[in-house]
């Protein structure tokens, strides 16, 4: 069941071939409907929220290891 205060963002992305490859193989690589939650603990990651929080889900950590060149 859903949250009834919900707050929905949409976020469109416009990535392109040479510059975003590593984003391009990331979200090809991810199963379907994980998309948003792996979205959300990057940015989350990224907005320096605690270490421990990426470190409860080692799939991110591998996730993203995957995208780096």
């Amino acid at each position: 069941m859903r949250a009834a205060n919900v707050k929905v963002v949409q976020v469109k992305l416009y990535l392109y071939p040479d510059k975003d490859d590593d984003l391009i193989a990331f979200f090809r690589a991810l199963p379907r409907g994980l998309g948003a939650t792996r979205v959300k603990q990057g940015l989350r990651h990224g907005l320096g929220s605690s270490s421990s929080e990426a470190a409860a889900d080692p799939g991110l950590l591998e996730d993203l290891d995957a995208c780096v060149c």
